[in-house]
């Protein structure tokens, strides 16, 4: 793309159009502070999501609440989710009843209270 715009701004000055040359310069310039901008904000939104994350997880075994860091939770184990806690982990529904925040997900102003099977996805729905 760059060496496109070098050729037309070369073209311009070459056949003496340099209003032209100029504009086409403006517009890349501008074009690539958009670009860096918008760039930028995205970066900043994915590293406040990584902070929120929940760095821990409580899981059930033999009837007792375990806190494990969530690196550690298998495939299988079964989660304890407290209304108000981030879900750290996807998960499938199981057993209880409360009312899950999914906004972050899927963009609904809602609560979807979770049913049997029901999927969930980790750490930016928050159980109610």
């Amino acid at each position: 793309m760059d060496e496109l715009v070098s050729l037309a701004i070369i073209a311009c000055l070459v056949r003496g159009n340099f209003l032209e040359a100029a504009f086409v310069s403006f517009v890349m310039m501008l074009g690539a502070l958009i670009e860096e901008a918008a760039s930028s904000s995205a970066r900043k939104s994915i590293q406040s999501l990584i902070g929120i994350a929940p760095q821990t997880a409580t899981v059930l075994i033999n009837g007792r609440a375990i806190t494990k860091p969530i690196n550690e939770v298998k495939v299988g184990e079964i989660l304890l989710v407290k209304p108000g806690e981030r879900i750290p982990v996807d998960t499938v529904v199981r057993k209880g009843n409360s009312a899950v925040d999914e906004f972050s997900i899927t963009g609904e102003a809602r609560c979807h209270a979770p049913y049997r099977h029901r999927k969930t996805f980790f750490n930016f729905n928050r159980a109610l």
